[in-house]
């Protein structure tokens, strides 16, 4: 994905981890699924994620006629993040479920044909994204809500395109970071909660292109640094009415507005600098 920067650093002390004898290790091949063969693989997956760990993926692609469910400390490691594919074309509502705290996905493309949502996680904490293509959801790529106080997830280094929104964050303490997002149809991030007042949310070093509406903001300290907005019809950022948005070193390129405000406050820092 070009422009996109990948971070390999953690990946000596990742493998460390991954191999040690104390650290569950499988295949879902070692489970019955096999790359290539247009039969359903659902229930390998679901059967390696009992085994607990790093479950690994080789490269393939593998059809999901059923959800994915995620319990704790889960890593979901595809061999090859562009030849590593999940076809989603069974699922109505949510492809995978997370359902335990501590999970990773990375290296995969998760392709959907079925579903409305692609990632779905419901008070399940530190949920990290890395290195994915998530394409072409109904309603959201990925979803995330319920937790009020310390979410502490992050997606990062992903590409994120053709889905309805891209990211729907309805909890407190997410990163977006490095990630890509293209033709989406409503929003590239939703960041919102009915119930509760959320804080804390970044976006940072990621690219926002033909998009209708980038970025929509509710939440108390939204920091939105180093992006890219081009190509966004409507508005690179819409500020909601109990928001507190700080913007600052974006580069901005045939977008129609930059910012839109419903009643609450933001900050660039860009146009301080140029008016000093």
């Amino acid at each position: 994905m070009k422009g996109i920067s990948i971070s390999f650093l953690i990946l000596p002390l990742t493998i460390l981890t991954f191999c040690s004898p104390a650290f569950p290790f499988c295949s879902v091949t070692d489970y019955g699924a096999v790359p290539d063969d247009l039969i359903d693989d659902s229930v390998a997956f679901n059967a390696a994620f009992t085994e607990g760990g790093f479950v690994f993926v080789p490269k393939g692609t593998y059809y999901i006629r059923h959800p994915l469910h995620i319990p704790d400390g889960i890593i979901l490691w595809g061999e090859n993040r562009r030849f590593t594919v999940l076809v989603v074309e069974g699922p109505e509502d949510k492809a995978i479920e997370i359902e335990g705290e501590n999970v990773s996905l990375c290296n995969l493309i998760i392709q959907n044909v079925s579903a409305n949502i692609g990632i779905y996680s419901n008070n399940k904490p530190r949920l990290c994204i890395q290195n994915c293509y998530i394409l072409n959801f109904r309603i959201a790529g990925i979803y995330i809500e319920g937790v009020e106080y310390g979410g502490y997830s992050h997606i990062s280094d992903s590409y994120i395109g053709g889905n309805r929104i891209g990211v729907v964050i309805m909890t407190n303490e997410v990163t977006i970071s490095r990630c890509r997002f293209q033709s989406n149809e409503v929003f590239g991030v939703w960041i919102f909660h009915p119930s509760f007042q959320l804080s804390n949310v970044f976006v940072f070093d990621s690219i926002f292109e033909t998009e209708e509406r980038a970025i929509y903001s509710n939440a108390v300290n939204t920091v939105i640094f180093f992006n890219r907005f081009e190509k966004v019809n409507i508005m690179a950022v819409w500020v909601g009415e109990s928001a507190r948005v700080i913007l600052g070193y974006n580069y901005y390129s045939g977008v129609a507005r930059k910012v839109v405000s419903l009643g609450g406050e933001w900050k660039d820092l860009d146009e301080e600098e140029q008016e000093h």
